[in-house]
């Protein structure tokens, strides 16, 4: 096995920033770690939730080669939390840097590279990645089927040779750029629309008292802590990015949208 050095004749140091609302991205974020171990790459994962904004401003980045960012798109967008910390990213960059990202999606990377581009100032992407991973939310207002357990490791399968793919691209540093497609120009529509529809989705949010059980789990695994509970009810506010992890991973199934209950047999929560 051949070694990639870096900064100083040392092993080559990536740091890879990941948002995963119901574990697809998370999942590719470790493969991809996990792929990078075997050709002595080190690793270092950082979620990107409210707490590592702030730790954002503490962490030296010069010791690193290359700089990832791993997401989902929403609707031919970023999720918002991943735009606000792509921000503080540039900010804390005092140099051109460069870096990678892969983007994970349940039917079309509507956003695509040239759009994604724009977010960056001082991040010089060498390699761009879309992985097409197992749709992960039905909902009453946009039931979409979840693919059963055959189907979603057919798609892991083909996301694995993606991620096996772009370590050499990343490691040899050579350029790999995909998500240039007809598809994107829909996507630029679909990205006007969502733009305005993502920021507002915490206002369909509930929850069913009656069936709740106040284990707060929905509090307790918002990456954003948009989820407060007054005593008698939770409220769901503006910082909510849109992750649907609440929703998915309610134990008892109690986050209503447009307060309509989704019954589990007829929308089945997404578990990766």
């Amino acid at each position: 096995v051949s070694c990639h050095f870096g900064k100083d004749g040392g092993y080559m140091n990536i740091i890879l920033f990941y948002f995963s609302g119901t574990g697809n991205t998370k999942w590719v974020s470790n493969q991809l770690k996990n792929i990078l171990a075997g050709k002595f790459v080190n690793v270092d994962l950082f979620y990107i939730n409210s707490e590592i904004m702030e730790f954002l401003n503490k962490m030296n980045l010069n010791k690193y080669d290359k700089i990832g960012i791993a997401h989902p798109i929403y609707g031919a967008n970023l999720p918002p939390i991943v735009d606000t910390f792509i921000n503080k990213l540039e900010s804390k960059l005092d140099k051109m840097t460069e870096g990678f990202i892969i983007s994970t999606f349940g039917f079309i990377n509507g956003l695509g590279y040239f759009a994604e581009k724009k977010h960056f100032k001082k991040l010089k992407i060498k390699q761009y990645i879309n992985i097409r991973m197992p749709n992960n939310i039905t909902t009453p207002k946009l039931k979409s089927p979840i693919p059963d357990k055959k189907l979603a490791d057919l798609m892991k399968n083909r996301a694995l040779k993606i991620l096996k793919k772009t370590s050499d691209y990343i490691v040899k540093k050579r350029l790999l750029i995909m998500g240039i497609a007809p598809y994107l120009i829909p996507g630029i529509i679909i990205r006007r629309i969502s733009k305005e529809n993502v920021p507002n989705s915490y206002k369909q949010l509930s929850v069913s008292i009656e069936r709740c059980t106040k284990c707060f789990d929905c509090i307790n695994n918002c990456p954003t802590k948009a989820i407060s509970f007054t005593g008698t009810e939770f409220i769901f506010s503006s910082k909510c990015t849109a992750c649907m992890r609440c929703y998915n991973y309610c134990p008892k199934n109690t986050i209503l949208m447009d307060r309509i209950y989704a019954d589990p047999e007829e929308y089945p929560r997404y578990k990766l």
